[in-house]
């Protein structure tokens, strides 16, 4: 926000905390866009893509939007897509905010070296938990 007289919009916005949109309402959005354009998606599509970003809205729409171009007119956005997509994201090497912030990670202290190994985890098991006995290995 601007705070200062001398810059050119002072005054003429508001700082606000917006309310937390629920997952179900979420789900909503992209269901209706995907099926909107002709391409609809299969619910277990839907559930994989708001695993893998946390519910958020940028990751979400660049995954959806992966998908959506991924997807044939009249085809279905099926859970296969909604893989493709998310890993043709993490593995890419364009100069994306996932890629400057894992590859800052990766070239820093051990703990944000751990950091790297923990996201690289969470996208392997598609946003879901990640503690629990199927993924202790002896």
């Amino acid at each position: 926000m601007f705070e200062r007289s001398d810059e050119p919009i002072f005054g003429e916005a508001a700082e606000m905390h917006l309310p937390a949109i629920g997952r179900a309402e979420f789900l909503e959005y992209p269901e209706f866009q995907f099926h909107a354009t002709g391409k609809p998606a299969e619910d277990d599509a839907l559930d994989y893509i708001l695993n893998a970003t946390n519910t958020r809205p940028r990751s979400t729409q660049q995954i959806a939007w992966e998908c959506w171009v991924n997807t044939a007119a009249g085809g279905r956005v099926t859970l296969d897509t909604a893989i493709e997509a998310h890993d043709k994201l993490v593995q890419s090497t364009e100069r994306s905010e996932f890629s400057s912030v894992v590859n800052l990670l990766a070239n820093g202290d051990d703990g944000e070296v751990n950091e790297v190994r923990a996201l690289h985890l969470v996208a392997d098991r598609g946003g879901r938990n990640v503690s629990g006995r199927s993924n202790y290995r002896l």
